[in-house]
């Protein structure tokens, strides 16, 4: 069977360390995360930032503890 992933883009309420616990709930084997959040994703075109839900360096530690925890890996 081919391995699962849940991506953030299908949980945008949800934060990426959630994000883990929901993938290990539902026996998932990865999830898809964003690690930067542009402050201007398109330059020139006027686009306001996104606001996705992504790992920082604040939550990086955390995240690797959850991953360790519960087995899930980013894909």
């Amino acid at each position: 069977m081919r391995p699962l992933a849940l991506h953030q883009l299908t949980a945008l309420d949800v934060s990426p360390l959630d994000l883990v616990l929901l993938a290990a709930e539902n026996n998932l084997q990865s999830v898809v995360v964003w690690v930067n959040d542009p402050d201007d994703p398109f330059p020139g075109r006027g686009w306001a930032k996104f606001g996705f839900p992504a790992v920082t360096q604040a939550t990086k530690k955390e995240m690797l503890a959850r991953m360790a925890d519960t087995g899930i890996k980013v894909g």
